[in-house]
């Protein structure tokens, strides 16, 4: 981990509320692995005053690239910055994907922004297990939540979309698709890498557990330090408390004490309506 000044060296909006920022950097070419974050210093001033983490979306021949929602007002600070500027960025952060080496049908889960360090993992995967075949199953509200398609459809992946209104793909919930795959599949051979809101990280791991399925999931939380110092990100876990942006983000499903809402007091099937 290191705090580096990185020059923009390209930068793509994507829509109307997501871009790219093509980063300079060596260090972060060299160390970066698929899961892990960077912490990045949105404005030029003290406000904000917190630098934003941002999941590495690539490692490309001159550094990383991120992929950025714009949510609020630092992410709309850096949308502003240009090609060639400069910014501040911590990093990388955190624990990333463990790879099975061993496991061939490779089961990719993203719900909306949680795409974003799926491809670099997918990318690696590729390049460690020749014989992997991959599955990616995005799914959104709408079809302005479906990212990186194309991205996904140069390693060759097999892609499955589901959105909320039927606006794109499957109309449902991503886990109903993933299910009427996995019924093909044989579990031993099959692990999942989940990234998403935690309703669907839930469902994922009841899946896991039912299906007898490895998984690894990569949690969103708030994030305002980055190295574990504030402790606000801590989460109950199998080992007691952890603390997303240190033991994390990524952990092994059956790990996670998942805290149930409200709203979901009532028995759900997770596998069916997430």
């Amino acid at each position: 981990m290191k705090q580096l000044k990185v020059k923009i060296i390209k930068k793509d909006n994507i829509s109307d509320s997501c871009f790219k920022l093509s980063l300079k950097s060596d260090y972060l070419k060299k160390t970066a692995k698929p899961g892990q974050f960077v912490s990045v210093k949105c404005s030029d001033t003290t406000s904000p005053l917190l630098k934003r983490p941002f999941g590495i979306h690539k490692v490309t021949s001159h550094g990383i690239e991120l992929l950025i929602k714009k949510a609020g007002k630092a992410t709309q600070l850096l949308s502003q910055k240009k090609e060639g500027d400069e910014i501040i960025v911590l990093g990388p952060l955190g624990q990333g994907f463990e790879i099975e080496h061993k496991k061939n049908d490779i089961l990719l889960v993203a719900g909306g922004y949680g795409v974003v360090p799926l491809y670099f993992l997918a990318d690696q995967i590729i390049k460690k297990n020749k014989g992997a075949k991959i599955k990616v199953f995005i799914g959104g509200k709408t079809k302005n939540d479906i990212f990186c398609a194309e991205d996904f459809k140069k390693l060759k992946a097999e892609l499955y979309f589901s959105t909320n209104d039927g606006s794109y793909g499957h109309k449902g919930f991503v886990t109903s698709v993933l299910m009427k795959e996995i019924v093909k599949l044989e579990p031993k051979n099959c692990v999942i890498y989940a990234c998403g809101p935690n309703p669907l990280l839930m469902a994922i791991s009841d899946i896991s557990k039912e299906e007898k399925i490895k998984a690894q999931v990569s949690m969103e939380e708030y994030l305002a330090c980055g190295i574990g110092v504030c402790m606000g990100c801590a989460i109950e876990t199998t080992q007691g408390k952890k603390l997303v942006c240190k033991d994390g983000p990524v952990f092994n499903a059956e790990e996670i004490l998942w805290k149930i809402p409200e709203n979901l007091n009532k028995a759900i099937d997770q596998r069916i309506n997430l």
